[in-house]
């Protein structure tokens, strides 16, 4: 039986697929935004290619109607390596091989209205698919609304930094948790991640432990009316974090006094300031 279990362990590690994954900076955009995407390509065919590299990128709510059905980038054009495929050249990572950047703003680089652009499709390739190598499944990224669309938890504003003030707003008409909409006070349990001064990670620093939020008078929201809660905070300013310290990701759950009755988790992303 031990045998069975060693030899178990030791297939498990060869057995774990890295995923494929893209990020933004900034995490939050529009766009009219510039944004670089990066996409880590760790797992797939393109692990530790050395050729060069394009994005092949697309709107997946489509483009019905219309002679570009799939509202392709202009650049989708295979084999890339030509004149109309430069703006899609990945740039490779300097120190790590499977990284590649792209910076771009979408309503130039699809030709497409700020409307139309809502997420965006990514997919890495070789010049051409006939060569088999790309990054395997398709990645996805939201692409934040111009126009504001009510729902139950938004930030404002959208873009911010460690040093403004940023409101975080509960629509009570619009809670998922049916009980969250019978609440007369409601208070936000809120903690935060980010990079301390010496690059390690630091991560769940609360202004308050789960159980003194409702003696915290700081996370208790302001009730504006028509069910509509808010709670505004300076976030270097709220937080325990020590000098140096860089926050990048703000969490917050929404919830009664008690604790009993509880919103999902919600997030919002700083601006990051070199």
């Amino acid at each position: 039986m031990k045998n069975i279990i060693l030899l178990i362990l030791m297939i498990l590690p060869s057995m774990i697929v890295k995923a494929q994954s893209v990020t933004a900076s900034p995490a939050v955009f529009t766009a009219v935004d510039e944004v670089t995407l990066t996409v880590d390509v760790s797992g797939s065919s393109l692990e530790g290619y050395a050729d060069r590299v394009w994005i092949w990128t697309w709107l997946p709510g489509g483009c019905p109607g219309e002679a570009n059905p799939d509202c392709d980038a202009p650049t989708n054009i295979n084999p890339a390596g030509g004149e109309d495929t430069e703006g899609a050249l990945m740039t490779r990572d300097e120190t790590n091989p499977n990284i590649y950047r792209i910076t771009m703003t979408p309503v130039d680089f699809y030709g497409r209205t700020p409307a139309e652009i809502k997420e965006l499709g990514i997919k890495l390739k070789s010049s051409d698919w006939s060569d088999g190598i790309d990054s395997g499944e398709n990645l996805f990224i939201d692409v934040q609304p111009l126009v504001f669309i009510p729902s139950q938890n938004r930030n404002f504003p959208v873009k911010f930094t460690t040093a403004d003030i940023v409101t975080l707003y509960f629509d009570q008409s619009l809670a998922e948790n049916s009980a969250m909409k019978e609440l007369e006070e409601i208070y936000a349990y809120i903690f935060v991640e980010g990079t301390k001064a010496d690059g390690s990670a630091f991560s769940d620093v609360k202004k308050a432990e789960w159980g003194d939020v409702s003696t915290t008078p700081e996370l208790q929201l302001t009730d504006r009316g028509n069910g509509i809660f808010s709670l505004s905070f300076i976030p270097e300013d709220f937080f325990p974090i020590e000098e140096g310290d860089q926050i990048t990701k703000i969490n917050y759950i929404f919830r009664s006094a008690d604790g009993n009755t509880q919103t999902a988790t919600f997030d919002a992303f700083p601006l990051l300031i070199d």
